[in-house]
């Protein structure tokens, strides 16, 4: 589509569309521990988890909460009253071996050795844990590897996958987690906050995994919608060009010399004195009807400025808003000061707003910057 000749009736037709689907917006969950240690991935490390959390006899005393959760899963799907298992007595061995492979999780109550070449198991759980792998395991050979009064294999994906073995179920990470979270409330009194807090991480890492995957959906819409979307993109870009052309206008009466323009910024420098910088961040312009204020000095000012941080504390003359940097900052440009304007989002407001923004620079920043620069010069010398 040509924009540029394009009219505003066209163009609202055109979108009108769009502008009705219901846009997908996914909301992303705090950072985890297991992210911030780089292993959220790693299958090894989500099947220690589990493998900690199974245990009845565990120190985060959450007892039988996991088992519980994994029995109504499964018999979500294979019937009422289908597991057998004494839940008190839950045990887990990781990399169980089987036919010289390993199974990521076997949970079992009970175990005989008398008599026997092998482990035998009162009743077990066979587990195959996946998250980012494709299934790829002997399921019926770790089933039939494991000797068991009752056994019943799961395998646990991030996706419903249907299975080839009737020995198996899939249950997904999320479902179990869900069922974990439904049934916590019982046994919270007597877990150990330490571990409650680990097991909130847990299942947020495992939410995570889920809007990961469920982020398909923003990119089917992205995908489906990229041509409009993409002229409503240019359209921001316009409207964005011709409030900054507007402004570069308004200033050239002003204390103030126009700089560069970018993208959702500018920057400006003060007519007394080129040390100083302001680069204005105008991305907030059409979202929140805001935008920021940065004091940029170089050169001497910077260095004057350097040396005695606390100088404009005392300024009798400055923006109502302005916030004051006490973090270290480079020698050859030192980072001020900022001032966040908000002037309302309207669209009277918009129509204004280089007004509303020159008036501001010059009534309020002049002044400011004035004051500062004779301050800095007198320490100077």
């Amino acid at each position: 589509m040509n924009l540029e000749n394009t009219s505003l009736d066209i163009l609202k037709k055109d979108f009108q569309k769009v502008f009705t689907l219901s846009i997908p917006v996914e909301e992303r969950p705090e950072t985890t521990f297991l992210e911030i240690s780089g292993f959220p991935h790693y299958e090894e490390v989500i099947s220690n988890w589990y493998a900690f959390f199974l245990r009845s006899d565990g120190v985060h005393n959450f007892k039988t909460l996991f088992i519980t959760s994994l029995i109504e899963c499964y018999e979500e799907i294979r019937g009422k009253n289908s597991v057998f298992f004494a839940l008190e007595e839950t045990k887990v061995i990781r990399e169980r071996m089987v036919n010289e492979k390993r199974i990521d999780l076997l949970v079992y109550d009970q175990i005989d050795t008398i008599g026997k070449d092998d482990d035998t198991y009162k009743n077990a759980f066979i587990i195959e844990n996946k998250i980012n792998a494709t299934l790829y395991n002997e399921l019926d050979s770790y089933y039939n590897g494991i000797c068991a009064e009752n056994k019943y294999g799961i395998v646990l994906t991030l996706l419903p996958l249907k299975m080839a073995t009737s020995n198996f179920i899939n249950i997904t990470h999320q479902k179990l987690m869900s069922r974990v979270s439904d049934n916590i409330g019982k046994y919270l009194l007597k877990s150990n906050p330490k571990y409650l807090l680990m097991l909130r991480e847990f299942i947020q890492q495992i939410q995570l995994f889920n809007k990961t995957i469920d982020m398909k959906a923003t990119v089917d819409f992205y995908f489906e919608n990229a041509a409009k979307i993409n002229d409503l993109i240019k359209i921001k870009e316009n409207a964005m060009d011709s409030i900054i052309d507007s402004i570069k206008s308004h200033i050239e009466n002003t204390d103030f010399n126009w700089g560069r323009k970018y993208p959702e910024a500018l920057n400006i420098r003060f007519k007394k004195d080129p040390q100083v910088l302001l680069t204005i961040d105008t991305s907030k312009i059409f979202i929140e009807g805001s935008y920021v204020i940065n004091l940029w000095l170089s050169g001497e000012l910077a260095k004057a400025w350097q040396h005695n941080k606390e100088i404009f504390n005392n300024l009798s003359s400055k923006p109502n808003d302005i916030i004051y940097n006490e973090s270290p900052t480079g020698a050859q440009y030192a980072f001020v000061a900022s001032e966040k304007v908000s002037f309302g989002l309207s669209k009277e407001n918009i129509e204004k707003f280089p007004l509303l923004f020159s008036n501001h620079l010059q009534n309020s920043w002049a002044p400011f910057l004035n004051i500062a620069i004779e301050v800095l010069t007198s320490k100077n010398n």
